[in-house]
């Protein structure tokens, strides 16, 4: 994809500005950080609680626990992904 170097400027300030320099920005990832640790603690907690459960089947235990890790990954992946890719991306394609 052909673009034109004044535009390809005005967008690399542009992300500059949004994702680098604005403090809102930067408010939201440590807010999204804080809640995804959080979420992360409580599928971790979740699980141990479900081990410790001598009540429920351990096929269902088992299921449960593996449910709970899954969603403790997910947790952690989606934030850091997701923030790095982007962030990245845009570089990448843009700002070189």
């Amino acid at each position: 994809m052909e673009t034109g170097t004044a535009t390809d400027g005005r967008l690399c300030a542009a992300v500059e500005q949004i994702y680098v320099n604005s403090s809102l920005v930067r408010n939201l990832y440590i807010f999204e950080l804080a809640v995804a640790s959080l979420g992360t603690v409580v599928a971790v907690f979740m699980a141990v609680v479900i081990y410790r459960a001598k009540i429920l089947h351990f096929n269902a235990r088992l299921l449960l626990i593996i449910f709970s890790f899954n969603s403790a990954v997910a947790d952690i992946g989606d934030f850091f992904f997701n923030r790095i890719e982007l962030f990245y991306w845009i570089q990448k394609t843009y700002c070189l």
